[in-house]
């Protein structure tokens, strides 16, 4: 039977197991850090004595310095002043194809709209069993659907949606642009607003997945202009949404930290959220895929998340250098438009690859991640793939679980002594512990051994669950009759094993010597597990029927082989 110290270890295990699952499932705060921002500094300020028809200034007045802004090439020009739109623009949008998406670049905005993934369809919407039985229960009566949908493209940036719109002040919608060829690129010409006149290149990169953009500012007003921004903006599902819902939420890379914003609630145009430190990349992005742009240079800001006005949610790089009046100034940045994969991201450079959020076990993950596409490359079914995976870490660990149940069978077979020397020393707790170790030496018993193969597994465990929920490569996989192994089992079939499973694994684990209270909490476990599997993506709810197979096998293996070995070997 095992030592108390070996339940303890167990117990708490699990237990730490379901408190960070409940955690992240239903609390984990969204990872945000706010800054009181006062939104009344200036974007345009000009002296009202040397130019008496323009604007009033606002706040903090323009600098006395008025040296040119220079970027790379790029110098400071000077242009007459113009505060009106020199032309109504016709709207004239043009398509915007790579291999790898298809979009459209709108003149409404000078920016891409409606982007889709050629190669990802878009997820299917899943009505678990047990939801259309509530509905059921309440008066519907339409025919359950396990799957519906999943046949068109994966839409990254909707009609609504903007990828590259720059601006001057508070985050509004961009103003009509012009749209034209030049040779390779797409050029987008923005009317003048304020004095500030906006033109957006795009040209096609060698990969596919990447597009070149310099968003170029001319001031053609006597002002100074500040707070210059360049961003991307779309509609969002809801107000709060953890870290598993697969919805469009902003994210950025700031200071070597992935920074996200999941409560938009508090996003109001007057109340924004801000990061400031050297951005890496910027954009918006779901579990599995992303529009993000990389800056090429150093630009200077920060990283702003905001609502616009018509109720789309923005992420802006917010510069920090004004731009003087009759100046010119060219921002350049790499674009990426696709999935959170590794192996594209990496290339692409600025530290792309942290997209994906495995979490502080992220080199495990990726460890286990290269094994399942070598096993997918094998077979050619993630199902499957998942299967040889879970029997391989099996292998790697069947040493270490050996000497577990191995060390528990020894225990149970000197539990008789044992309860003779407590009984025996009961009134001297140091020679009880002497007489114990002494008969633990004696059957070769260390009762480490049955806690150590579980604290070395806990950081794999963790570090697949974020593979099996948050690998695009899994992203709309099908195996038997699951049409994506990263949404639940509709049917609830694969928790109702795991549940059955861990019930059985736990039979086979003797409790004689737990208190009733240890007990309970032991079997509440499965219970608690179970219920977690039904929000859990049916890849991993996989995972873990195999795992448990296996273990229950080793265990029934275990534990009726002839106690012949009691007394030779190590058990350390």
């Amino acid at each position: 039977m095992q030592s108390d110290q070996e339940r303890r270890t167990i117990l708490a295990v699990g237990l730490s197991l379901m408190v960070y699952m409940v955690y992240l499932q239903w609390f984990a705060p969204p990872m945000v850090t706010e800054i009181p921002v006062d939104q009344s500094a200036a974007t345009i300020a000009t002296p009202a004595e040397s130019n008496p028809g323009a604007p009033a200034p606002v706040g903090v007045p323009a600098s006395s310095s008025t040296d040119a802004i220079q970027t790379g090439d790029t110098e400071a020009t000077t242009a007459a002043p113009v505060t009106e739109p020199v032309a109504t623009i016709a709207a004239h949008d043009k398509p915007f194809k790579t291999d790898v998406f298809v979009a459209d670049l709108a003149s409404s905005e000078g920016a891409m709209r409606s982007i889709q993934l050629k190669d990802y369809k878009a997820q299917p919407s899943v009505t678990p069993l047990w939801s259309y039985a509530l509905d059921m229960f309440g008066g519907e009566v339409d025919e359950w659907q396990a799957y519906t949908g999943g046949t068109d493209p994966e839409t990254l940036f909707t009609d609504k949606g903007a990828y590259v719109i720059a601006g001057a002040g508070s985050f509004a919608r961009d103003q009509a642009h012009r749209i034209t060829s030049d040779g390779s690129s797409l050029v987008a010409t923005g009317q003048v607003h304020n004095g500030l006149k906006v033109t957006k290149r795009f040209q096609f990169g060698n990969d596919p997945h990447v597009i070149d953009v310099v968003v170029r500012f001319e001031n053609q007003s006597d002002a100074v202009i500040r707070d210059l921004w360049v961003g991307m903006a779309d509609v969002a599902d809801g107000e709060d949404a953890n870290r598993f819902a697969n919805v469009i939420r902003p994210f950025a890379y700031v200071e070597e930290d992935i920074e996200r914003v999941d409560d938009l609630s508090d996003l109001d145009g007057e109340s924004y959220e801000r990061f400031a430190g050297a951005v890496d990349w910027f954009g918006l992005g779901n579990k599995y895929f992303m529009g993000v742009l990389l800056p090429l240079e150093d630009a200077n800001g920060e990283w702003v998340v905001d609502r616009l006005p018509d109720q789309r949610i923005g992420s802006f790089l917010r510069l920090s250098q004004p731009l003087d009046s009759g100046a010119a100034r060219e921002v350049r940045f790499r674009g990426y438009v696709g999935p959170k994969d590794i192996d594209i991201t990496t290339p692409v450079g600025n530290n792309l690859e942290a997209s994906i959020e495995f979490g502080i076990f992220g080199l495990f993950a990726k460890i286990l991640l290269i094994m399942l596409k070598f096993f997918y490359g094998l077979v050619g079914n993630w199902g499957v793939a998942i299967i040889l995976l879970t029997m391989s870490i099996k292998a790697v660990f069947f040493p270490l679980m050996q000497k577990q149940f191995v060390s528990s069978k020894r225990m149970q077979a000197i539990q008789p002594q044992l309860k003779e020397l407590k009984e025996k020393y009961k009134d001297n707790q140091q020679l009880q512990t002497q007489e114990t170790m002494k008969l633990f030496k004696e059957h070769n018993v260390n009762p480490m051994s049955g806690c150590l193969p579980m604290l070395v597994q806990m950081p794999v465990w963790f570090a697949l669950y974020n593979v099996m929920l948050y690998s695009v490569e899994i992203y709309g996989s099908q195996f038997l009759y699951l049409k994506d192994l990263t949404e639940v089992d509709p049917t609830g079939a694969l928790p109702l094993l795991v549940t059955v499973l861990m019930v059985v694994q736990q039979r086979l684990m003797p409790m004689g010597s737990m208190d009733p209270m240890q007990q309970k909490m032991m079997r509440l476990m499965p219970v608690m597990f179970g219920v977690f599997m039904f929000t859990f993506p049916s890849g991993l709810a996989l995972y873990f029927i195999v795992n448990n197979v296996l273990t229950i096998a080793q265990q029934w293996y275990i534990y009726r082989t002839p106690n012949d070995d009691s007394k030779s070997g190590s058990a350390s």
